[in-house]
């Protein structure tokens, strides 16, 4: 059932004309989308119920590498009705009809949905979704928009592949050589110490080599073997700036709507001693804010300090190439 049948059918069933039908229809689709965005969850005769869930982050070692899936929100379907209907309500509600009006109108549309369900007919809502049969299963799809406008908080990710073909091997060499090198470098320090006595005390009474925290700052020149703009200022100070580069790549640790959320993050994060930015954003005039670390000259500069990163501050984190200048503030631009 295409938009346009949807609203003739409407149009004999409440007694209008086929412009108002479709002012109405639209109307209505429109109510259901910004339902959706306030509450997460809606339920409608004839269609079901509609339930926004989030989804976090997850990895997967395919044949190309580690595949990093960001966080998303999306919209489930299901058959029956989730709690009242509430079609009605928002009849009254969003399109200003009177309770009798608006009953009558979640009455006759929730019948020519129902009817058009059974049939598995195609009914396409526009700017919510449109129900159809693909390889014989009669299943919703939600409007590419309404998932757009869903997701506004997470930005313009993607699905990131970490690594190369045959990654997976190399992720079981990388754990073999966790456990094998420390045991040989435990057995060379035993053969050493029989043949040079004191001589390997030395070696073990050396001290542990200490890596100086990574602190960015936008006047260092790029270093392809390590992080971009990496200085040491001191331990515990951080560089009042940082200048992303178009072509580097940096690391988002989160995604906050809230600034006051991730200035809270920020302060935790730098007291971890790992040095972090917030970056701004803005998607369709709706304002977030990441939380970043690292300026690098690859992707693969930046792979690696994503390994190093403690478990709790990597779990959602992901690569992000700089696709144009933007200058980041330390503590003044808190």
């Amino acid at each position: 059932m295409p938009h346009h049948d949807l609203i003739d059918q409407l149009a004999l069933q409440l007694h209008v004309d086929a412009s108002e039908a479709g002012r109405l229809l639209g109307a209505f689709c429109g109510a259901l989308s910004a339902e959706l965005l306030e509450t997460g969850k809606l339920s409608i005769g004839g269609l079901g119920s509609f339930i926004v869930v989030h989804r976090p982050s997850a990895r997967k070692i395919t044949s190309s590498g580690v595949l990093l899936t960001p966080p998303c929100n999306a919209l489930v379907h299901e058959r029956r009705l989730s709690g009242r209907d509430d079609a009605a309500r928002l009849a009254v509600s969003r399109l200003s009809m009177s309770t009798l009006e608006g009953a009558r109108f979640a009455r006759e549309l929730s019948a020519l949905l129902a009817d058009g369900v059974k049939n598995k007919q195609e009914i396409r809502l526009n700017g919510f979704g449109r129900f159809s049969l693909e390889e014989g299963i009669y299943r919703f799809r939600p409007e590419h928009s309404l998932e757009e406008l869903l997701n506004r908080g997470y930005g313009d990710l993607g699905d990131l592949v970490v690594g190369s073909p045959g990654a997976g091997r190399g992720v079981m060499a990388t754990r073999m050589v966790r456990y094998v090198l420390p045991i040989a470098v435990l057995v060379l320090i035993v053969t050493t110490t029989a043949f040079y006595g004191l001589g390997a005390r030395k070696w073990l009474d050396f001290p542990s080599f200490q890596l100086s925290r990574f602190v960015p700052h936008p006047a260092m020149a790029l270093d392809h073997s390590r992080p971009a703009g990496a200085a040491t200022l001191g331990r515990g100070s951080v560089a009042d700036s940082l200048l992303l580069e178009h072509g580097e790549y940096t690391i988002i640790l989160a995604t906050f709507r809230q600034k006051a959320t991730a200035e809270h993050e920020l302060i935790a994060l730098r007291s971890a001693g790992i040095d972090s930015y917030i970056w701004p954003a803005s998607v369709d005039g709706v304002k977030y804010y990441r939380l970043m670390t690292g300026r690098f000259s690859s992707r693969t500069a930046a792979s690696n300090r994503l390994k190093e990163l403690p478990a709790k501050a990597s779990g959602d984190a992901y690569i992000q190439h700089v696709i144009k200048r933007v200058v980041l503030y330390g503590e003044k631009g808190l």
